[in-house]
């Protein structure tokens, strides 16, 4: 790394940062990230990157790679692109798996891949080492880390295909834990000393097969964390939308039996959640229920309250009283997607035939109105209570 290639990059951020800054946002902590970032590109440009020694330069150089990450999600989370309304269900659900949620916000990429619902961990955990280094250099405080989740820049504003942001969700929080490279080392631990209960061990088996051999190999290692991972937030996004993630896994995945070097089957994961949420027996289900106790003391568990599905007949929105509802309004349009159309009709004396188009733009904007609606009574309350 050299002075002239550091000159480089922060002329690309400069080019980037003439536009971006002048983005607008819907909520005062984005603002104030982007105050950072100002004051930070500030400090940036005002030093001689002449006198800087080698180690300084690859310092700044991250510093950079850095800042160019903060834009890479709040370009995509200004008020014209983000989608608030499923972002504030999502921040409901952080408050109840993290004391000091308050210092996170959650922003959103765009990306062109149609699958392509994702976790990035890099700002949040991977720059945590560079947040001290840039307030200790140039006093700048950064009291808020941003969780990071792409979504497909087609299915912004599709509520039905959204649920698996709980799933994206539940990755920042078993991070955060660390509740699943616990459970896998642990328990990998036991299958090596031929400890684990015979229940257990055939559990094990049952869900990860590649762990039915005298040895397990550095990549069956990875694979059982990685695996026990997407059981952990198949379970966590249960607990909020119930079978609604499984609903367009299937459908994405096309109900495949076989699994990766990533991720289970997709027959494994429905069975899992379906476990969980029946409170069938299942010692897979048991392990990681009584574990994420024991780590986070925090129990997996329904989190959702029920609502009345007639409002949605009658297109009107629903009156959201608590946040908990909030998650039911997806469980409430995937019931509605997959049942009977006609009661739309029937509920309204419709003269005329809903097209398919029509009923999936309905449940869509009935979701993000009951939501909208949620949020605009709950800042009006809060505003009264200020004055």
């Amino acid at each position: 790394m050299n002075k002239r290639l550091l000159e480089l990059n922060f002329s690309q951020l400069s080019k980037a940062w003439e536009k971006s800054k002048f983005n607008n946002y819907s909520d005062i902590d984005k603002k104030l990230s982007i105050r950072n970032l100002s004051s930070l590109y500030d400090s940036l440009q005002s030093e001689d990157f002449d006198s800087l020694n080698l180690n300084d330069i690859i310092q700044r150089s991250h510093m950079v790679d850095f800042f160019f990450k903060n834009l890479e999600f709040l370009e995509n989370s200004t008020l014209n692109l983000i989608p608030y309304e499923i972002v504030e269900c999502l921040k409901h659900a952080l408050s109840e798996w993290l004391d000091n949620s308050d210092s996170y916000i959650i922003v959103t990429s765009l990306v062109n891949n149609l699958s392509e619902f994702s976790l990035d961990p890099t700002l949040v955990f991977n720059y945590s080492m560079l947040y001290n280094v840039i307030e200790n250099l140039y006093k700048i405080k950064f009291d808020h880390k941003l969780i990071q989740i792409n979504i497909p820049r087609f299915l912004v504003k599709d509520y039905l295909a959204n649920v698996v942001l709980y799933h994206e969700l539940g990755h920042f929080i078993d991070n955060s834990w660390r509740i699943s490279s616990i459970i896998a080392k642990s328990f990998l631990d036991e299958f090596n000393k031929g400890t684990l209960v015979q229940e257990q061990g055939n559990a094990l088996i049952q869900y990860f097969p590649f762990l039915a051999q005298d040895s397990i190999s550095l990549g069956a290692k990875q694979a059982f964390q990685l695996h026990m991972a997407e059981y952990f937030c198949d379970i966590f996004a249960s607990q909020y939308i119930d079978k609604c993630s499984n609903y367009y896994l299937e459908y994405v995945t096309k109900g495949q039996n076989q699994y990766s070097d990533t991720h289970p089957s997709t027959t494994h994961r429905v069975k899992i959640v379906e476990d969980f949420l029946s409170k069938t027996s299942n010692p897979l289900v048991d392990i990681i229920v009584n574990e994420t106790k024991k780590i986070s003391n925090r129990d997996l568990q329904k989190r959702n309250s029920s609502i009345l599905e007639s409002d949605f007949l009658k297109l009107l929105p629903v009156i959201i009283k608590q946040p908990s509802e909030l998650h039911s309004l997806f469980i409430s349009g995937w019931n509605l997607w997959k049942n009977d159309w006609a009661k739309f009709g029937l509920n309204n004396k419709m003269q005329f035939h809903l097209e398919n188009q029509k009923i999936y733009d309905i449940i869509n904007n009935l979701i993000e109105k009951s939501i909208g609606n949620y949020i605009v009574s709950t800042s009006w309350d809060e505003g009264k209570l200020i004055n």
